[in-house]
């Protein structure tokens, strides 16, 4: 019986090679999981609320309305100037802003007013960011691309909120045979996440 001890030794080798051989190749066939996240941001919004008003102009007489309804040059102020005002919606980020400017207000009879949002001679801005009471207003050159992240100084505010304004002065400069009339243009903002 020296055949049937070999041929269980052959059995018993040969499961101990196959159980070897898949527990060895259990040790390189292993897996492991990760998550695949995202965060979807509040879509953003903005609102033209309030238009750059000039008020009346006198032919000859430059005349600028900052940031807080007020006539900086050209004449006292009357109660029908006024700043530009958009307000921009926004989840938990930071955004850009891109400024589409006119040169010049479209008049009667083809007419042209010319139009500024230059920074003044002593270094006022015509622009101001503002989130109210939890950061501090922004003053910037309208026109000028910003990112609220970078540009402002205080970026944590202006990523965390949801809401903020951004106001626009600026500076027409009629000539002085001006034709009478009214004058328009459109001031264009876009904002996009970054």
């Amino acid at each position: 019986d020296e055949n049937n001890n070999m041929n269980t030794i052959k059995k018993i080798s040969g499961l101990l090679a196959v159980t070897l051989l898949l527990g060895a190749g259990s040790a390189f066939g292993q897996s492991d999981n990760i998550a695949a996240n995202a965060e979807v941001l509040a879509p953003l919004t903005i609102e033209g609320d309030v238009d750059l008003e000039f008020g009346n102009v006198t032919p000859g007489v430059s005349k600028t309305i900052g940031v807080a309804n007020d006539v900086l040059a050209g004449g006292t102020g009357r109660t029908s100037e006024t700043t530009g005002l958009f307000t921009i919606g926004k989840g938990a980020g930071s955004v850009t802003l891109t400024w589409t400017l006119p040169t010049e207000l479209d008049g009667p009879d083809e007419a042209a007013l010319p139009i500024t949002f230059a920074d003044l001679s002593d270094g006022t801005q015509l622009g101001l960011l503002n989130i109210g009471d939890t950061g501090s207003p922004v003053p910037f050159t309208p026109g000028v691309q910003l990112n609220t992240l970078t540009d402002t100084g205080t970026a944590d505010a202006y990523t965390a909120a949801t809401a903020f304004t951004v106001k626009i002065g600026g500076t027409v400069v009629p000539g002085a045979t001006q034709a009478a009339g009214s004058y328009t243009g459109t001031i264009t903002l876009t904002a996009a996440y970054n």
